[in-house]
């Protein structure tokens, strides 16, 4: 075996000490297999339904995209996938209120089944302003949520809610796998402690 030169040392040392610092919070594995059990949960919902329309699934950008991403690829049942920007957060931390845009205007769900797809619910605010903004504006027969993280918080009730993982309220500040440390890290295959 031939000697590391230094600067494969060096590269070796700096993800050595970046491994050390990021806290693996939930493996890649770990979030597969529950993506993969929510996906066939998400079925059994909407088989149960006499509607056999498309069921509406809207995305909040940015951190639902990878969790969005890999849930639909086991939905058996006819969607359409839109999305809104929401964002509560400047440089992890809470701003106190919620900033909600439509990405290319949303059509109009009237009677339609909406499922809000949702990186992590953490004070309920982002999401109930969201829920709130469709119900009123847009119509819908229903507003279903699927969330991979949710802290035990009271974010009200939801005709249907989806949880991947509960986590407990005083869990630390989490990136990867679509959350984001400062807008870095959201392609991270599995989620870390900041």
């Amino acid at each position: 075996m031939m000697p590391l030169n230094l600067l494969e040392r060096k590269t070796l040392e700096t993800m050595e000490k970046e491994f050390k610092r990021m806290k693996v919070f939930l493996t890649e594995n770990e979030i597969q297999v529950r993506v993969a059990t929510l996906g066939r949960d998400i079925n059994t919902h909407y088989s149960k339904l006499k509607s056999k329309e498309e069921v509406r699934v809207v995305g909040i950008l940015n951190g639902s995209i990878i969790f969005l991403s890999d849930l639909i690829r086991h939905f058996e049942f006819p969607y359409t996938v839109d999305f809104l920007n929401a964002k509560s957060y400047k440089n992890n931390k809470s701003k106190g209120y919620v900033e909600v845009d439509t990405v290319g205007g949303l059509a109009n769900f009237q009677h339609s089944e909406v499922l809000i797809v949702e990186d992590i619910i953490d004070s309920g605010k982002t999401i109930n302003v969201v829920r709130n903004k469709i119900r009123t504006c847009l119509g819908p027969k229903r507003v279903s949520v699927a969330s991979l993280l949710y802290k035990n918080t009271d974010a009200g009730i939801f005709d249907n809610l989806f949880v991947g993982f509960c986590i407990p309220t005083n869990a630390p500040f989490l990136a990867g796998y679509g959350l984001d440390n400062n807008g870095l890290d959201r392609g991270k295959k599995y989620i870390y402690c900041v």
